[in-house]
């Protein structure tokens, strides 16, 4: 869902403690080319989003993938976009350009053609 390339193995970023888990610089995550340039068509994610994807080997390892897929899907389906402008609204009143549109615009895209997303990332597990 999340697309950023500069974060693999080697730099993922990541914070991990005892209950939570916190993703930090991931400014390329919703870059204008990776939002407009998203083709459904294909089914196939490019391998900078796949196999180089921060736990795409452990993923990938595992037997029984399709759990991981059902709870995805259901999340995916039931996002609330609106729940997001509470922030885009925040970020703006400190300063940050609204890009809001395009990003909710993909998330909807997504949203609306989960099959075909979710169908793309068993696909790079396989």
């Amino acid at each position: 869902l999340i697309l950023n390339a500069d974060r693999c193995n080697a730099k993922p970023n990541l914070l991990l403690d005892a209950d939570d888990s916190y993703l930090i610089d991931h400014e390329f995550t919703f870059s204008q080319e990776s939002i407009l340039n998203f083709n459904f068509e294909n089914r196939q994610l490019e391998q900078k989003h796949s196999i180089y994807h921060l736990f795409h080997s452990t993923l990938k390892s595992k037997r029984d993938k399709q759990t991981f897929f059902e709870d995805f899907t259901f999340y995916l389906q039931s996002m609330r976009l609106n729940s997001l402008n509470a922030y885009f609204y925040s970020l703006a009143n400190e300063g940050f350009i609204d890009y809001s549109e395009p990003i909710l615009s993909r998330l909807n895209q997504i949203k609306q053609k989960s099959t075909i997303f979710v169908d793309c990332l068993k696909g790079s597990l396989l």
